[in-house]
């Protein structure tokens, strides 16, 4: 008898103990979009994400990708497209001594991810915007090209970075320089397409990461992103305006990579 009411007691402890610990997990905080995050391993890395983000967008994350991103919060979107980029104006002129040619097609990878971070306490909805365009081989014109991201929502640019990496095995970085910037819509950066030599080893422009933080007061929404690249084809140059919402528009003599799109609930 004294044995069955030991077992007996000794299970009705077990039973408390397993309903404070599910009690605790589920009082925490919501740390993303769902409230719900999962910590995952991509190319040796931790990452958080949370739940709604599907397996085909965290395929995007890929090994080259991950040796130059460091996730600092929650990421919530990820989204990317493939785009051959033609040398020749995507609206040709007379002054285009390209526009009758028929120069093979190269291919751009652009691709955004969105991350919920806490920079600016919990007064705040906080972003980090970054989006990576990737060269597959090197482009024919070296004039000076334009990258630039965009959002809605409200929110406010308080810091931005762009970072070029050669396509030599060493993979040197430089930095673009920040062409226009309107705080509330939108940012963007000259890209310096070049080509040089390094060790008798031609090398030339091989991937731009271009990262915005973004804030504004705490409350809920949808929140769109959308970053676009234009590459371009005469040395005139290209300019880029930010239209309402999350938008991005160049004009010049360029080629463009169909943009890529993150969108996400607060």
């Amino acid at each position: 008898m004294k044995k069955s009411r030991l077992i007996s007691v000794l299970l009705t402890l077990v039973f408390l103990v397993s309903g404070i610990s599910s009690s605790s997990v589920f009082a925490a905080k919501p740390d993303a979009v769902s409230g719900q995050t999962k910590t995952i391993i991509i190319s040796g890395k931790k990452v958080k994400v949370d739940s709604t983000v599907s397996a085909k967008e965290l395929s995007y994350l890929t090994p080259d990708i991950m040796t130059d991103y460091e996730p600092e919060g929650v990421i919530v979107s990820v989204s990317q497209t493939i785009t051959p980029m033609s040398d020749v104006a995507s609206t040709p002129t007379r002054s285009s001594m390209l526009q009758l040619s028929s120069l093979s097609a190269n291919v751009m990878t652009l691709t955004a991810a969105c991350e919920r971070i806490y920079d600016k306490g919990s007064k705040y909805d906080n972003f980090k915007y970054t989006s990576w365009a990737t060269w597959a081989s090197q482009p024919f014109m070296d004039f000076t090209d334009k990258m630039a991201i965009s959002w809605s929502g409200g929110f406010s640019l308080y810091s931005s970075t762009c970072t070029m990496w050669d396509s030599s095995p060493s993979q040197h970085a430089s930095y673009a320089t920040r062409s226009d910037v309107v705080p509330s819509a939108g940012v963007a950066y000259s890209i310096p397409v070049y080509v040089g030599f390094l060790n008798g080893t031609e090398i030339y422009n091989k991937k731009v990461k271009l990262i915005a933080y973004v804030y504004n007061t705490n409350a809920t929404g949808v929140a769109n992103l959308v970053t676009k690249y234009a590459h371009s084809t005469l040395s005139t140059g290209i300019s880029v305006s930010f239209p309402a919402g999350a938008s991005i528009s160049f004009s010049g003599n360029y080629s463009e990579a169909v943009p890529a799109y993150c969108s996400w609930t607060y």
